[in-house]
């Protein structure tokens, strides 16, 4: 058995599983859910709960990971265990594929649509917390005023992208699911330049530009999508064996485990679950909607561990998914 990745083999198949995972309906949907649940929050809001526009960013950070963990499975299950079961797959590794290559590829096509979503959720969470109410003083306005030119813009911004899509679709035959995925994130971005011309109090910015949005958002936003990676690598390896909705359920409890993972291992008993707790990824440590609060940020060496964590996790499952693949009859 080879163990060599070759990188175009990689790439290819990574493009080719991004390609198909993003032309799913079910993907689409996801995206469509956070951006439009995000974008709705500020607007329909009637409390703030403290912090200025927190209520605003921990939704769209929640939408990212609890959406992003189906996108996670659907595009696992639908472009590796699909593809074991109608033995496509022992067609590509007939050509020679590296059955590692192949994992590797289908990983990081995975985290490519993951990369799509991810971009989605982080325009309409800057743009949500820019909707939501804040207090503003100025020579014509002072007191809270909810940016409705940005709420309104967001939603704008997702009809049109489907309104295009469609049209494209109709006139030139183009994919709809793929062409509405990647439009969205981009005419979100747009909305978000242009919002910067326009005060929250809907004037004119006194230097003619300003985005007025909370950038510490971003690590935030990037420290989710690498957990939602981790979890593309886990989901890699399950698929080897299980469908859409295991994989799925175990996701889940991997989520589920993983946030209450430190109160659990003090309970009695614990000790028995501690290769369990070994594998599963820490969630605490990518959830720091804390250190966002009250001008927080997340320190860049933190970043910078996360990074290293979930590479090696993800190695580590897409081993083990390895050695499933190897013991498993293509034929």
């Amino acid at each position: 058995m080879s163990w060599r990745l070759p990188l175009r083999q990689i790439l290819r198949i990574a493009g080719a599983t991004a390609l198909e995972g993003l032309q799913q309906p079910v993907a689409l949907l996801l995206a469509l859910a956070a951006a439009v649940s995000t974008a709705l929050q500020p607007l329909v809001s009637l409390y703030t709960f403290g912090e200025e526009g927190r209520l605003a960013r921990d939704s769209g950070l929640a939408l990212q990971l609890v959406l992003g963990l189906f996108v996670v499975a659907f595009t696992a299950g639908s472009t590796l265990h699909d593809e074991l079961r109608r033995g496509t797959a022992a067609a590509v590794l007939a050509k020679p594929v590296g059955r590692g290559a192949f994992l590797v590829g289908k990983w990081l096509g995975t985290v490519g649509v993951l990369a799509v979503f991810s971009a989605t959720t982080l325009m309409a969470t800057l743009l949500a917390e820019r909707t939501a109410e804040h207090f503003i003083e100025t020579q014509y306005t002072m007191g809270t005023i909810t940016d409705t030119y940005s709420g309104l813009g967001s939603l704008a911004a997702i009809a049109l992208a489907l309104a295009v899509a469609a049209v494209l679709n109709f006139a030139r035959r183009v994919r709809f699911a793929l062409t509405a995925q990647l439009l969205l994130p981009a005419l979100l971005a747009a909305t978000l330049v242009a919002c910067g011309f326009v005060t929250r109090a809907g004037t004119a910015p006194e230097g003619g530009f300003d985005l007025q949005v909370n950038a510490r958002v971003v690590p935030a936003v990037a420290l989710v999508a690498a957990l939602l990676s981790l979890y593309a690598a886990m989901a890699t390896a399950l698929a080897t064996r299980l469908g859409v909705a295991p994989t799925a359920s175990a996701l889940g409890a991997a989520l589920f485990l993983g946030f209450f993972a430190e109160s659990l291992s003090m309970r009695p008993g614990a000790a028995l679950l501690r290769p369990l707790f070994a594998v599963v990824p820490d969630v605490q440590n990518f959830w720091m909607t804390d250190a966002l609060s009250d001008g927080g940020a997340i320190p860049v060496r933190h970043l910078a561990r996360a990074a290293l964590y979930t590479l090696t996790s993800a190695a580590f499952w897409l081993l083990l998914g390895r050695v499933s693949l190897a013991h498993k009859d293509l034929d």
